[in-house]
């Protein structure tokens, strides 16, 4: 499975990903890891620092040759792998079952850091509230509508009129 920026080109894969973290698919699944909304993680990172990296990809550099094109090409599959390989390894650190073992029998648990969890979860909202303010500009002020405010009855019940 591929991750894709945008949804018709790949930049990395599930397979490049694990073969990063040095983990089996039997270990991290392709669920696991689209599973995690990498395409978007990827994309709120490469935006605001590389935001021509599809023409980039695709193209090079304009009036660069094939091989500066094809190096551009790489570097960016690199930076994609490493970057969704991280994201997977933050998460792997905190979810990721842990063997115990007294010596006769072993047993394998999770051992969840909840207070981390929530800061990595917290610094991903932040970082999509970011990404997604920069796309739609100012945030505008939400406007309270009073369901009850403007409501008048056209007709009334107890009187029949």
């Amino acid at each position: 499975m591929s991750v894709n920026i945008p949804s018709t080109h790949a930049y990395t894969s599930t397979d490049k990903i694990r073969a990063s973290l040095g983990v089996t698919e039997r270990e991290v699944s392709d669920s696991q890891i689209t599973g995690m909304d990498m395409d978007f993680r990827l994309l709120s990172h490469l935006e605001p620092w590389l935001p021509d990296h599809y023409s980039l990809y695709t193209s090079g550099p304009p009036g660069a040759d094939v091989l500066v094109i094809e190096q551009v090409q790489r570097g960016i599959v690199l930076y994609a792998t490493a970057f969704c390989a991280m994201e997977v390894a933050k998460r792997l650190a905190l979810l990721a079952a842990q063997r115990i073992s007294d010596g006769k029998s072993e047993v394998e648990r999770q051992a969840v850091d909840y207070n981390a969890l929530i800061s990595v979860l917290r610094a991903d909202m932040a970082t999509a509230k970011a990404f997604l303010e920069a796309k739609i500009g100012a945030v505008t002020q939400r406007t309270v509508l009073n369901p009850f405010g403007g409501v008048t009855p056209s007709y009334n019940p107890v009187t029949n009129t």
